[in-house]
């Protein structure tokens, strides 16, 4: 199943499930994370997990995980973690800083939190970590909601 609440982390049960449908309705549009395989887990609003299974065809002539895919997964759980606040919104500069490499055959957990709103624009902050929790990137993406016309 792609769709996970943490109900734990969430105490408003109606509120948890408004929270998935927002991140279920985006993931149902979303090709490449379907197409990658991977999965998503609210922990709140304003937080999501994206998880995502690094095969060995993503990983560059270095043996290391190719930085587009973490690249990739950070983007998404960006994305993700917008929808939490009812903001739909894309991506307009991002900066990554890779920490540690990743390998083929590990499983990548994308933790976003939104860090701030204002106006039109969105800050999210995104840790991206391995199975075996090694911090392999960091990221800060700064969004801009569409209007409805966009």
């Amino acid at each position: 199943m792609e769709t996970s609440i943490n109900e734990e982390r969430i105490t408003d049960p109606v509120s948890a499930t408004e929270l998935s449908a927002r991140v279920a309705a985006l993931f149902a549009k979303d090709e490449l994370a379907k197409a990658l395989g991977m999965t998503w887990e609210v922990r709140g609003e304003g937080r999501v997990q994206v998880h995502f299974a690094a095969a060995p065809a993503y990983v560059n002539g270095r043996g290391i995980l190719h930085g587009g895919i973490a690249y990739t997964l950070g983007d998404t759980c960006f994305a993700y973690t917008c929808q939490t606040v009812g903001a739909t919104a894309v991506t307009r500069h991002a900066e990554i800083l890779y920490i540690a490499p990743g390998f083929g055959g590990s499983r990548l957990t994308a933790e976003g939190h939104v860090h701030t709103r204002y106006g039109r624009n969105i800050i999210v902050d995104v840790a991206i970590r391995d199975d075996a929790d090694r911090h392999i990137a960091e990221m800060r993406v700064y969004g801009v909601e569409l209007r409805e016309t966009e």
